[in-house]
């Protein structure tokens, strides 16, 4: 009996000659694969995307300034605008500071608490012109300021008698 595909020869085992003809093929196709698989890694891996973190304190005390500290990899001479909003239900801008980066790309603002009531506030750097995405950028920090004035209570004598000690 002679099936269609299906060679036999005298002693030996049937063997299908659609199978043997696509293993050459499968092997080219999987080759291919995994050479296009290693030249999309090794461009993965050259590729960097712009960052720019900054820091602050969770809570600063009312009166004392507000250090932000930031780095980033953008290119030299492009300004950055820090901005300081009260965080509340809304929220509402209170300070914006522009810096520059220069050659070490690493930058300092601060901002004076003074006048500001204790609560929550948002430092940030909004969208940069030019660069949309920036990568695993840190650029939003919660700033708690604490005041406890109008909970310390000093209750002393207005006159003192001298005992003469």
């Amino acid at each position: 009996m002679h099936v269609p595909g299906i060679s036999v020869e005298p002693d030996k085992k049937p063997r299908c000659d659609t199978m043997t003809q696509s293993r050459p093929r499968s092997l080219q196709r999987i080759r291919a694969l995994i050479t296009i698989t290693v030249f999309f890694m090794l461009c993965a891996g050259v590729a960097t995307a712009y960052e720019l973190t900054i820091t602050a304190p969770s809570s600063v005390q009312k009166g004392m300034p507000l250090v932000i500290n930031g780095s980033s990899n953008l290119p030299p001479a492009i300004s950055v605008d820090i901005v300081l909003s009260r965080a509340e239900y809304t929220t509402e801008e209170l300070a914006r500071q522009t810096v520059t980066l220069q050659g070490t790309k690493e930058f300092s603002v601060i901002f004076d608490t003074k006048d500001l009531p204790k609560g929550q506030y948002k430092v940030e750097v909004p969208g940069i012109s030019g660069y949309t995405f920036l990568g695993d950028s840190t650029t939003i920090k919660i700033v708690q300021i604490v005041d406890r004035s109008d909970e310390v209570m000093v209750k002393s004598p207005r006159t003192q008698e001298m005992d003469g000690t």
